[in-house]
């Protein structure tokens, strides 16, 4: 049976400062079939959810100008319901706390792949 995910790329927000890790998230994700708009800046990524509707978010928590954690709070305001893979170096058990649940998901740095796939491929399932 096809999976959900195969009859149209999902549309992927890609908000990365750093620009190797972009460029490798951008690959993994363009390889798995995805569509993908990538920035470095987080007052670019509000912008961009506000001007259009993403299947997925992915975004560092430390950014210039908005931060990880503002545009999680942006893009729930507007969709509660969006799903947001958090990737960061380390999150403490605060921040933890107020950004995660059943939407949002934190994967840790350095990127493990197979992790990322697996839990992109199960956040976009759940959008039929």
């Amino acid at each position: 049976m096809p999976r959900a995910t195969s009859k149209k790329p999902n549309l992927v927000l890609v908000v990365e400062d750093d620009p190797n890790a972009r460029k490798l998230l951008t690959h993994m994700l363009s390889a798995a079939g995805h569509k993908i708009v990538e920035t470095d800046d987080g007052d670019e990524a509000i912008r961009l959810l506000d001007a259009q509707r993403f299947d997925l978010v992915i975004t560092d928590l430390g950014l210039p100008n908005t931060t990880g954690s503002g545009i999680i709070m942006h893009a729930h305001a507007k969709w509660p319901q969006l799903p947001v893979i958090l990737i960061t170096g380390y999150l403490g058990k605060t921040a933890a706390q107020q950004l995660l649940n059943e939407y949002v998901e934190y994967i840790p740095k350095p990127l493990d792949r197979d992790r990322l796939l697996a839990t992109v491929d199960r956040f976009v399932s759940k959008q039929i």
